[in-house]
């Protein structure tokens, strides 16, 4: 009885023992797996991360020109495809936004348009002054509460050619009536601009973050 007893007592120590190394080994192989998932992980991350620069650069060349950039928009949708600021991008990738030169341009075309669209009497007594001399000569208030079209177009024009792109879309906001109808394309055009701006900073801010972007 003795004897059985030892050989009890070695087999389950026995059988312990390999339980315990077999726990170990599986314990060891969750490990390496574990490892091998994140360091996967890591590497998909880095490549979303580099494919998404590739792609904004591209955009970024794109945008500067004027041009489109459907094609680059899909690479950085694929990136980044959690990302709002990449969707925001989507109603522009197809015909792009004029630049701030253009803008330029089209303002002198489309604002003067706009003053003669406008009646004399919209600017009370000194209308007469602002719709004779149109873009040369505009009387305004010098607390800067104007509200008749002579005068905010002249504004936003100041707005724009100090490059403050906002401030001119908040004056020709403004308008209403005829001289608003013509301005309206390029009031639009202006905040497509605007809009891929903004969109393109929050791109940049959230490829700064790294792999916390990507899904």
């Amino acid at each position: 009885v003795a004897a059985l007893e030892r050989d009890f007592a070695t087999l389950r120590d026995s059988t312990l023992e390999q339980t315990r190394q077999g726990r170990s080994l599986a314990d060891m192989l969750a490990k390496v797996q574990t490892e091998q998932s994140d360091a996967r992980a890591a590497a998909a991350s880095a490549s979303s991360v580099a494919g998404a620069a590739l792609a904004l650069s591209a955009i970024e060349a794109a945008a500067r020109q004027g041009r489109p950039f459907e094609a680059d928009y899909r690479a950085l949708r694929a990136a980044l495809p959690t990302v709002d600021a990449v969707r925001a991008l989507g109603p522009l990738a197809v015909s792009g936004a004029p630049t701030l030169g253009d803008l330029k341009d089209d303002f002198r075309t489309a604002s003067e348009t706009a003053r003669k669209a406008a009646p004399a009497e919209a600017s009370g007594q000194w209308g007469w002054v602002n719709k004779f001399f149109g873009g040369a000569v505009t009387v305004r208030k010098a607390d800067g509460t104007d509200e008749d079209p002579f005068a905010l177009i002249s504004r936003a024009g100041e707005a724009l050619e100090e490059g403050d792109l906002e401030g001119a879309v908040a004056y020709t906001a403004r308008l209403d009536g005829a001289p608003a109808a013509a301005m309206s394309g390029w009031t639009e055009a202006a905040k497509r601009r605007i809009s891929l701006e903004t969109s393109l900073e929050a791109v940049r801010l959230a490829l700064a973050d790294g792999g916390a972007v990507t899904p």
